[in-house]
């Protein structure tokens, strides 16, 4: 922690050393300070980062509207972030229940990295939600498909 505290003075807008601070804070159990950690990062430096891990520990701390507008903050800046659009895409899914909207990002994740069957499998789970059985097969065989390439 140390030296991330020595970088964060050295540059105050050094993202990756605020990002290591709040991860280092979540690791130790200390959820307020690892909040604060990456909403001090975000006073100095406006990065997809560090709006994306503000947005999975406010997923994890059952605050879904907060974490959409964290999660949408950081793909504005970078909006083809295979693992920012995964994550917006389980919060809208299981946490809000829009699956819809859930569709959107994960396709965009399958069009950033078809290759992996992360995508797929959220695919799959969000037409199966949506009713659409056909679909959710063909996403389901997708994701099979890509984890043997793996």
């Amino acid at each position: 922690m140390t030296c991330f505290r020595r970088a964060t003075r050295a540059r105050v807008d050094f993202a990756p050393a605020w990002a290591n601070i709040g991860i280092l804070h979540r690791d130790a159990g200390e959820e307020t300070l690892e909040l604060a950690a990456y909403r001090e990062g975000l006073r100095h430096a406006d990065d997809d980062g560090l709006w994306s891990g503000l947005a999975d520990a406010l997923r994890e701390r059952g605050r879904p509207e907060e974490a959409l507008d964290a999660y949408r903050r950081a793909l504005a800046l970078r909006p083809d972030h295979a693992f920012t659009l995964l994550n917006l895409g389980r919060l809208l899914l299981w946490d809000l229940e829009r699956p819809r909207e859930a569709l959107a990002a994960y396709q965009r994740a399958a069009d950033v990295m078809p290759q992996f069957p992360m995508p797929w499998e959220g695919l799959a789970a969000t037409y199966e939600a949506l009713g659409l059985d056909k679909e959710a097969a063909q996403a389901f065989e997708r994701a099979q498909a890509a984890q043997r390439e793996l």
